[in-house]
């Protein structure tokens, strides 16, 4: 896979992924396996050399010791080819992490909005409630970054919202996603990710107008059909439920919203 290949994958995990682990994480999340003292950097690689071959581990520890020794431009390339190495290796937290100190060094957005990704498309799949705490905590603090680099990133503005949500202050993450919908009234992943918000708060009926706006708005945006499919389901509007979920079955990208959406068909039909 290509570098720029391996890049948009990573952007599709990431932005669909978060909307998915917002909708799931009550269901998903567990207690804590590690205690959140132990998790951090070294943390985080080790976890991710555990599942490498030997050779792996060899060849990385050995640009590591480079590293140690490089300073200025040479010191980010290498950060910059250490990033490209866990993205090919699959694993984004450890990726993120040296994403993160290319962003500590060149003071770039697209270095702080790639470590913030990769650590979102790693919370994704995170079963550890310490860990995803930990790296919630990471995604949000690149994302501010990105934000102070560049106010007008609509898109990072609408990721940090979605990770203070997840914190015990869930609505300064509400207020910044109200923010972006105001000002900006034709981004259909604001009003998206505001019908999410609407679903956690148990608040149907906004949500049903948030996802019906966001189709209105851009057709192509598919999760919406599933999570219309949802909140029509809260209502009790099991007709138009089923005629959500059928749409995105037939369209939808995400594995686990197309099973869920698919249980959703079998149970009307039957």
């Amino acid at each position: 896979m290509s570098r720029s290949a391996l890049l948009q994958a990573v952007l599709i995990i990431a932005c669909i992924g978060l909307t998915a682990f917002l909708f799931f994480s009550p269901k998903t999340m567990l207690t804590p396996k590690v205690s959140s003292a132990a998790v951090g950097s070294d943390f985080i690689f080790e976890q991710a050399k555990r599942k490498l071959q030997r050779q792996e581990v060899t060849s990385i520890n050995e640009l590591e010791k480079i590293l140690e020794t490089k300073t200025g431009s040479d010191r980010l390339t290498l950060l910059d080819s250490l990033a490209y190495r866990w993205d090919v290796l699959n694993e984004p937290a450890a990726a993120a992490e040296y994403y993160k100190k290319m962003g500590e060094i060149n003071a770039s957005e697209k270095s702080w909005g790639d470590a913030a990704q990769r650590y979102l498309a790693a919370l994704r799949t995170e079963n550890d409630s310490a860990t995803g705490a930990w790296l919630l905590e990471q995604a949000i603090e690149c994302y501010n970054k990105v934000v102070e680099i560049n106010p007008e990133n609509i898109d990072a503005k609408m990721d940090l919202a979605l990770c203070y949500a997840e914190t015990s202050n869930p609505m300064q993450g509400i207020r910044l996603l109200r923010e972006v919908a105001e000002k900006h009234p034709e981004n259909d992943k604001a009003q998206m990710n505001l019908g999410i918000l609407s679903i956690r708060s148990g608040q149907f009926d906004k949500a049903v107008e948030r996802f019906k706006k966001a189709l209105e708005l851009n057709p192509s945006q598919t999760e919406a059909y599933y999570f219309l499919g949802y909140s029509l389901v809260q209502k009790g509007d099991s007709g138009l439920a089923l005629e959500a979920f059928k749409k995105y079955s037939e369209s939808g990208k995400d594995a686990q919203l197309l099973k869920e959406a698919n249980v959703y068909i079998d149970h009307f039909k039957n």
